[in-house]
């Protein structure tokens, strides 16, 4: 791993870049303005801390319903390994060029749509199975919502910022990211001890299903504002 990153490391150093212009602002929080000055753009990052944090509740309770006990799976290290990292990955790098090419052909919210689809399955698909065979059809998958999720988070806000602003819409939406990915975790370990994995794996499927009903009438909010 320590190679590959290296290597990783030397590769993105061999990419042309040009050196953004420095922002007049000292204050590392100024871009926030725009979540708010931008309607669509706020909108999007509100539907996108629902989606979020519906799916990374679930994230790694993958590992807990598969090796705990108490679920009855008992799977071998080789099968946790195999459903959590394995099949997603290779999936994942397969699925990812036909993502990018529906991510450029098709209407973004159709595509955001159908990514979320895709998690919603993955999750469904998951937590309700009892053998591994149907565990590793699960994580197939979870791969071609990784494939979809990974697209759409690295290139959306092109699709929504003013030329030259793309690093300040990008900023607050690693932002967010990170707190998200902070919070949700913990709060689906917490659901587990209150309620059963299945229930906690229904409400983050009703989250993301909520999540993406958002999308539509974000969608009118674009079209009222290009009108």
């Amino acid at each position: 791993m320590a190679i590959a990153s290296a290597v990783a490391a030397w590769l993105t150093l061999k990419i042309p870049s040009v050196p953004l212009l420095r922002n007049a602002s000292s204050n590392p929080f100024s871009h926030f303005s725009v979540a708010w000055k931008d309607k669509v753009f706020g909108a999007m990052l509100f539907m996108w801390m629902l989606l979020g944090i519906g799916n990374l509740s679930v994230f790694h309770l993958r590992i807990e319903y598969m090796s705990a006990a108490e679920y009855g799976i008992m799977a071998s290290n080789r099968d946790v390994v195999i459903c959590t990292v394995a099949i997603p990955s290779v999936v994942r790098m397969a699925m990812t060029p036909l993502w990018g090419y529906v991510f450029d052909r098709v209407n973004f919210f159709a595509v955001r749509a159908a990514a979320n689809v895709s998690f919603v399955l993955s999750i469904a698909t998951f937590f309700f199975a009892e053998t591994i065979v149907a565990l590793y059809i699960a994580s197939m998958f979870f791969g071609i919502a990784l494939a979809g999720a990974r697209v759409n988070w690295s290139l959306w806000v092109t699709k929504f910022a003013p030329l030259d602003q793309e690093s300040n819409y990008m900023s607050i939406h690693g932002f967010l990211t990170g707190v998200r990915g902070l919070g949700a975790p913990f709060m689906g370990f917490y659901l587990i001890q209150v309620f059963s994995i299945q229930d906690t794996a229904a409400m983050s499927i009703g989250l993301i299903l909520f999540a993406t009903t958002l999308l539509s009438p974000i969608s009118r909010m674009v079209k009222a504002e290009q009108a």
